[in-house]
């Protein structure tokens, strides 16, 4: 479970949440705050979506697809890791709150590091993530880190023994949580090899949040 910290902590600070949790939350910062932690933590990734700077603007706009999936629309947005269809997903994540929605868009979460723990190596190397196309991608990104991906909605889903899957979906759902405080000024910031991340429906369009994605080591 995430813990809440105050703005104007160390980087080392968020560095240790990070190792221990896999996920820090942060309360009342500036997005300038939030854009320099981002880019002390590793060499900031160029979303497709994003400006020259690395940072998306993520506003409801009914657009659904493969590559953001329900992000930018008001559907709930599954349990998933960032970039997750490309070979190897960016580190980190950071998601800052520029305006709180009216209703819904409570962020989700769950440690796949949690939800894995019962389950052997042997059986995780065995699912892959597949999408419409028969691409795939391999679940456990580095077994001596216990390093994941994860996504399964209607573009990319799990893919090997049904019993298997079937046992992964649920591992995740009951880990998972939410964090119906977040407000505007609230950031989070979370390991994008270990936790996942989504929200539920947006029931307006008032939510504005800014994206940036980077890459680095803990």
């Amino acid at each position: 479970m995430a813990n809440r910290i105050r703005p104007g902590v160390s980087l080392q600070h968020v560095r240790d949440a990070l190792v221990t949790d896999g996920i820090v939350l942060v309360s009342g910062w500036e997005f300038e705050d939030f854009r320099r932690v981002m880019a002390e933590l590793g060499d900031i990734y160029q979303h497709p979506d994003a400006d020259p700077t690395g940072v998306t603007r993520v506003v409801p706009d009914n657009r659904s697809d493969a590559q953001s999936g329900h992000g930018f629309s008001l559907l709930e947005l599954p349990l998933h890791t960032d970039r997750s269809s490309t070979p190897q997903p960016p580190r980190f994540l950071g998601l800052y709150l520029a305006q709180q929605p009216d209703v819904g868009g409570v962020p989700k979460f769950a440690d796949l590091r949690l939800a894995f723990a019962g389950l052997s190596q042997h059986d995780l190397e065995q699912v892959n993530l597949v999408n419409l196309r028969g691409r795939s991608r391999p679940l456990v990104l580095a077994s001596e880190n216990t390093s994941y991906r994860y996504r399964d909605d209607p573009w990319w889903t799990l893919s090997g023994p049904t019993e298997l899957t079937s046992t992964l979906r649920d591992a995740v759902a009951i880990n998972s949580y939410t964090v119906p405080w977040l407000r505007t000024g609230d950031a989070y910031i979370l390991d994008n090899h270990r936790v996942v991340h989504g929200r539920t429906e947006l029931l307006g369009t008032s939510r504005v949040a800014m994206r940036i994605l980077a890459d680095g080591t803990l």
